[in-house]
């Protein structure tokens, strides 16, 4: 039976606290054994526990690009929960998690500031790649960019694919 979200919040907030779990890194090994001869805390042994077993299929593929992947841990998850919850709090990083596992394909593009070319609308090349101004950067791009700095710039823009 899946663990209420509430108990997992719960415990990602116990287990961002826990100086000995943020200072540890992942081990290349069967991680619970290594963190109970560790002594690691209960709630922290827990909250992996958890994860293995509500969502095992995390940890039965691989993630990343298809020229660099790797198998991820319930160590490796809880670690990446408490570090977000850490700046956002446990509940917004769990919400992260869910969402992401809902939809784990992202768009990815390669984004460079080209100069002496001052197009006045969009310029397409093929479906993927095209010239545009600041404001014809893909959806989420310009939140993430230094408006200061590139927002009289022309953009060439290269949509890959989709992980």
């Amino acid at each position: 039976m899946e663990t209420s979200h509430k108990e997992l919040i719960n415990l990602i907030d116990l287990c961002r606290l826990d100086e000995h779990f943020k200072s540890s890194v992942s081990p290349m090994f069967a991680w619970r054994d290594w963190l109970i001869k560790e002594g690691f805390s209960k709630h922290t042994i827990k909250l992996m526990d958890i994860l293995q077993e509500d969502y095992s299929e995390v940890f039965e593929r691989s993630w990343g690009t298809p020229n660099s992947h790797k198998s991820v841990s319930p160590f490796d998850l809880a670690k990446w929960l408490c570090t977000k919850a850490n700046n956002v709090g446990a509940k917004v990083s769990l919400q992260l998690f869910l969402d992401f596992i809902e939809k784990p394909i992202v768009p990815l593009y390669v984004i460079s500031l080209v100069e002496g070319v001052m197009p006045s609308e969009t310029y397409y090349f093929d479906k993927r790649t095209y010239l545009c101004t600041f404001e014809g950067l893909p959806e989420g791009v310009r939140e993430r960019m230094n408006v200061g700095a590139v927002s009289r710039g022309i953009f060439m823009v290269r949509y890959l694919l989709t992980l």
